[in-house]
């Protein structure tokens, strides 16, 4: 599994920030561009657990699922916290699915000038795809999860989110979070992470510069 933090092969010039159980890398073939906006590196980036499971609800240790999950809702809001003071909201995304490989949430800044659109944005998309989208008030998930359903979640900043149920018959575009995403910042040229990767000193420069502007906000260096 190339999230996982055994994996020899795994490429370490992404991770920016490592907790006790999850750890934050920027994006391989980013969304946005150093010269999308004015923070200097993409700054889209992935919240990873360090078990390998394909859910949180499937971490087998009640202890490390409940940590894990509190973990990584403080990471995206720590990013959250960081994109705000340069006039962006964190817009984050996960698909949780019992078929997956390893867990994920990915972070993206969205200007707040665009913050509007979001919404709209997701629901006229899951209406084009068939998808049923519904508006929930984000759980309390520093707790244990209990959710054993498959889903696509997208944060929208605040404690609001939109919300996916993905039953088995459901036939689910694993890039659609990207995809609209891509419409809302103008980038749809940008949709397949694929066509957007770049050469390793890039990537290495974007980590570092993300570091940078995060290094207030991690907790993981504070003593």
């Amino acid at each position: 599994c190339f999230f996982c933090l055994s994996n020899p092969q795994l490429a370490q010039h992404f991770i920016v920030s490592i907790g006790e159980e999850s750890y934050v890398t920027t994006a391989k073939g980013p969304l946005p561009t150093s010269a999308s906006h004015r923070l200097g590196c993409p700054a889209h980036v992935l919240i990873i657990p360090l078990s390998h499971s394909p859910t949180l609800a499937s971490i087998t240790d009640s202890a490390t699922r409940k940590n894990t999950i509190a973990e990584m809702v403080k990471y995206r809001r720590c990013v959250a916290t960081m994109l705000a003071q340069h006039g962006y909201t964190a817009v984050a995304f996960e698909i949780s699915r019992h078929n997956g490989i390893h867990f994920h949430v990915q972070v993206i800044p969205v200007p707040d000038s665009k913050l509007a659109e979001v919404q709209r944005e997701f629901e006229n998309a899951a209406k084009t795809n068939g998808y049923t989208i519904i508006e929930k008030d984000e759980e309390d998930e520093n707790g244990d999860s209990g959710n054993e359903e498959d889903f696509f979640k997208v944060y929208l900043g605040g404690k609001k989110i939109l919300y996916i149920s993905l039953p088995p018959e459901v036939r689910f575009d694993l890039q659609f979070g990207r995809k609209v995403l891509a419409t809302i910042l103008d980038l749809p040229e940008r949709s397949d992470w694929k066509s957007c990767v770049q050469d390793e000193k890039d990537e290495i420069h974007d980590a570092e510069q993300f570091k940078t502007l995060f290094k207030v906000y991690d907790f993981s260096l504070q003593e």
